[in-house]
């Protein structure tokens, strides 16, 4: 992060900080999302098939989530989303403060394969998920744009990407600011040891 600080503000633009403009609970809500997200893609897939699918064609994830959603209370989605649109707004008043926001994408660097595989038990997925993926989910669910670019490598050459967000409809300014980026510290000849093209 520091890195990408010194690098923006090298390029002529003003940093300071700011708190997420969510609390903790916002993680709940997110996740609330998510599996009702997980539950219509099942009761989809039983409709196309026109029977309950088998659990082979899910990954243990998924079903857990889909579980998740028929064991909550009536009230609860309807209450997530009254609190993510209010998230939406919170949004959209912080960044009349700001042009973009810059964050981690993830919370910690690439993690061993399997770490957040499908088939973790859900508790533990979850704990490991909240943590390593808190960045996004705001802008998924207020539909705004974001770009990951990789200004950092760890000492084992993974990429780590730093997160930029606009407001909604900032695409363009996302762009220049990405074209600036790579022209200051190119990055299209970097590879990992492992990669795939």
């Amino acid at each position: 992060q520091g890195g990408a600080v010194a690098l923006i503000e090298s390029l002529g633009h003003d940093v300071s900080e700011t708190a997420w403009p969510v609390d903790e609970g916002f993680t709940q809500d997110f996740l609330v999302l998510w599996a009702s997200g997980a539950y219509q893609s099942v009761a989809a897939t039983a409709r196309a098939l026109g029977r309950r699918p088998e659990r082979s064609l899910f990954e243990p994830f998924t079903l857990s989530l889909v579980e998740l959603v028929v064991k909550s209370p009536k009230d609860t989605y309807p209450n997530a989303i009254r609190r993510l649109n209010q998230a939406m707004a919170a949004y959209d008043a912080w960044l009349q403060r700001f042009d973009l926001i810059l964050s981690p994408v993830l919370g910690s660097p690439p993690p061993p394969l399997g770490y957040v595989a499908g088939d973790v038990p859900f508790d533990t997925l979850i704990e490991r998920l909240t943590p390593f993926v808190g960045y996004t989910p705001l802008h998924n669910v207020v539909g705004a744009p974001a770009m990951s670019v990789p200004l950092h490598w760890t000492a084992d050459e993974l990429p780590v990407g730093v997160q930029f967000a606009a407001r909604a409809g900032g695409e363009g300014l996302l762009f220049q600011l990405a074209y600036q980026l790579e022209a200051a510290r190119p990055w299209s000849h970097r590879r990992p040891p492992v990669f795939a093209t």
